[in-house]
C-alpha cells in the first residue's frame, strides 16, 4: 500500500469509528497519530523552505499600468519534479506560454474530473440532477466588469 492509499484507508477507518459527517483532515490526522496509525514525518528543512518560497512567489500580485491586479511571477514544471519560476516583466516567452498552458491543462483536468464527479453522485443520488455549467465566459465577463467597478470607486 503506498501512502496515498494509507492515508485514504486511514480517512476510511476515522469515519467508521467516528461517523460519517464531514470532518478536517487535521481532526483526521490527529486521530490517527494518536491511535498510531500514522507518525510524523521528519521534514528536510530545505524543501519546507522551498515549499513555502513556493506559495510566496503564487500569491505576489503587482498592478499594471491599466490597474490590472496580476500574478507576478509564474512556474513551469519540469520533468515532473523541478519547477521553475520566472518574474512575468523578464521571463522568456516560451516560459509565460507554457506557464499559461499548464496552467489550462490543470484547469481542464480540475473540470473532466469534477464532471465525472458530477455524473457518478447524480447517478447514486435518487434526487433531481445537479446540474455544473462548463462554460465560464459569463463568469470571466463577469469578473472582469467587477474588477472595472472596483478600480472605479
Amino acid at each position: 500500500m503506498n501512502k496515498q492509499e494509507k492515508h485514504q484507508t486511514i480517512f476510511h477507518r476515522y469515519r467508521e469509528v467516528n461517523g460519517h459527517e464531514p470532518v478536517g483532515t487535521h481532526e483526521v490526522v490527529r486521530w490517527a497519530v494518536d491511535e498510531g496509525l500514522l507518525d510524523p514525518p521528519l521534514v528536510d528543512p530545505m524543501k519546507l523552505l522551498a515549499d513555502e518560497m513556493s506559495r510566496a512567489l503564487r500569491a505576489e500580485m503587482t498592478v499594471d499600468p491599466d490597474g490590472r491586479r496580476y500574478r507576478r511571477n509564474h512556474c513551469v514544471s519540469t520533468h515532473g519534479t523541478q519547477t521553475c519560476w520566472a518574474e512575468m516583466l523578464t521571463a522568456p516567452r516560451k516560459h509565460m506560454v507554457a506557464a499559461f498552458n499548464q496552467r489550462r491543462k490543470g484547469i481542464v483536468a480540475d473540470c473532466v474530473q469534477l464532471s465525472i464527479d458530477v455524473e457518478a453522485y447524480n447517478a447514486l443520488d435518487a434526487g433531481e440532477p445537479v446540474q455544473i455549467p462548463f462554460d465560464f465566459t459569463d463568469d470571466v465577463l463577469e469578473a472582469a466588469a467587477m474588477r472595472e467597478l472596483d478600480a472605479a470607486e
